[in-house]
């Protein structure tokens, strides 16, 4: 496991940076398991040994979520509280 941070204390990514960063973090190191913050940043946790890495096609979807539960279809991954645009909200992560 390799636990990611956003990167220079940043709080202003917008949901659309976010699911960016999970998506080349991705591929780079394996799929995400956590996401959430630590308390001056949004951070992340990514399976490094997983066989089903997704690569440089990672297909992660993140969005705000009031109960923490993917769109009907989709499969959850993950959800957490990472910052976004300047304050800490609820966010799933899904395929």
């Amino acid at each position: 496991m390799a636990h990611v941070d956003v990167g220079n204390g940043n709080k202003t990514s917008t949901l659309e940076q976010l699911q960016e960063w999970v998506r080349g973090t991705e591929a780079l190191l394996g799929p995400i398991v956590v996401i959430g913050n630590d308390g001056s940043q949004t951070a992340g946790t990514f399976d490094q040994n997983n066989p089903a890495n997704p690569g440089p096609n990672s297909d992660a979807n993140v969005r705000q979520t009031n109960d923490g539960s993917a769109p009907p279809g989709k499969t959850k991954v993950c959800d957490g509280w990472p910052f976004v645009s300047g304050q800490v909200v609820h966010v799933v992560i899904y395929r």
